[in-house]
């Protein structure tokens, strides 16, 4: 139920092979390179105290480990480097800024940080709390991949606190997805105690590119935070945001890492028309997550092209807005005269669109309410967003 779903490979001796690609669903082989990633081993020490137990995951700049206790997340040598990754300067200015603010414990907290060098390079290591799956996840553990209305009001609210403190820390996310909304778990040790004995860590055989040094790689197994009978009574949940790893400072947005931020689908038009952005763009993300989680599909297709992007942004919520064209660098691309280069007739106002999904689950009022909510989050024009405090009081998520 809770394995990543790729078969079981190898327990014992394995033999070695030459190949380009390392196992489809773990991070690229040809990256074990210089500047790449450092390669781990179960049974791995670190600074004398972290002996790797199991693998978490991984992302495009780093991979993810566990011992008994905390996370060890080890980045590529070249991210270790740059000088346009911020994370840790992120994550000591979130655990350092407000430990009063009631989104300090809705954010991933820094624990330790530390260098290894290894054969490709030196590697900052951040150690940070375990945290389980992601609410991406959940939802597909739910018919139609649709989570239970209390239950996304918990998940939206805790994440609103969360963000508020990060837009209090003059950090911008610019990444917010349900992938990076990880599940808390009560107990660490116990959980880990269980899944090591329940599901075991799992290796591949020996894989390298051409003959070259090989690579053993280990599984990515991340924390459930229970079984199928604790998820079909699930009554509440507690998460944080995580993975800062492509964040920035709100006042130097221009030393962004990435020309385009945000998942195409959960990109906000400011940033599609190249009119500036800033905390703002969090709080469309936001939006569109929400509405995943009520409806079970994203509100934009996962690869949408920005021509389309925009198209279906004036079918769902209207006309852009003159001054947000005038203040696009990329207008002339989607616009001429103020209108779309395409004359659109078709209009899909997205309250209508709930009204309909939910109208025989929930009765009139709370149907407003979320509308209201979803548009308080959804204007086109990003100084016209409500901010993540003031969302996070709103009348839907008190119902």
């Amino acid at each position: 139920m809770f394995s990543s779903g790729i078969p079981f490979i190898n327990r014992g001796k394995t033999t070695r092979t030459s190949v380009s690609s390392g196992p489809p669903s773990e991070e690229p082989l040809k990256d074990y390179t210089q500047g790449g990633y450092h390669p781990v081993s179960l049974g791995d020490i670190f600074q004398d105290r972290y002996k790797v137990v199991r693998k978490l995951g991984w992302g495009g700049y780093s991979t993810v480990w566990s011992d008994r206790h905390v996370a060890v997340k080890i980045l590529t040598a070249e991210a270790s480097a740059s000088r346009k990754l911020h994370e840790l300067q992120f994550l000591q200015h979130i655990r350092d800024h407000n430990r009063g603010h009631r989104g300090y414990s809705r954010v991933v907290q820094l624990l330790d940080n530390f260098h290894h060098a290894g054969p490709h390079g030196s590697h900052l290591c951040i150690v940070s709390e375990v945290l389980g799956e992601s609410v991406q996840w959940l939802c597909t553990k739910y018919e139609q991949n649709i989570l239970p209305v209390p239950i996304i009001k918990q998940i939206t609210r805790q994440v609103l606190w969360g963000l508020d403190y990060l837009h209090s820390c003059n950090i911008i996310h610019t990444d917010l997805k349900a992938d990076n909304f990880l599940l808390e778990i009560d107990d660490v040790e116990a959980m880990i105690r269980q899944e090591q004995s329940q599901h075991p860590p799992r290796t591949y055989p020996p894989v390298s590119i051409d003959g070259g040094p090989s690579i053993t790689y280990v599984e990515s197994q991340p924390l459930p935070i229970g079984d199928e009978n604790y998820l079909r009574n699930l009554r509440e949940v507690k998460v944080k945001i995580s993975d800062l790893g492509v964040a920035c400072w709100a006042d130097k947005v221009s030393e962004h890492i990435a020309d385009l931020i945000q998942s195409p689908a959960l990109r906000a038009p400011e940033v599609e028309i190249g009119a500036g952005w800033d905390k703002s763009c969090d709080t469309w993300s936001m939006g569109c997550n929400v509405y995943q989680m009520l409806v079970g599909r994203t509100l934009f297709p996962l690869d949408i092209g920005r021509p389309s992007h925009v198209a279906i942004m004036i079918v769902v919520f209207g006309d852009f807005p003159l001054d947000l064209i005038k203040r696009g660098k990329y207008s002339d691309e989607f616009f001429k005269d103020g209108k779309f280069i395409v004359d659109i007739q078709e209009r899909s106002p997205l309250p209508d669109k709930m009204k309909w999904i939910y109208q025989a689950a929930l009765d009139d009022t709370e149907i407003d309410q979320m509308n209201s909510f979803l548009g308080a989050m959804l204007k086109l024009e990003p100084r016209e967003r409500a901010s993540p405090a003031e969302l996070a009081e709103h009348k839907w998520l008190q119902a």
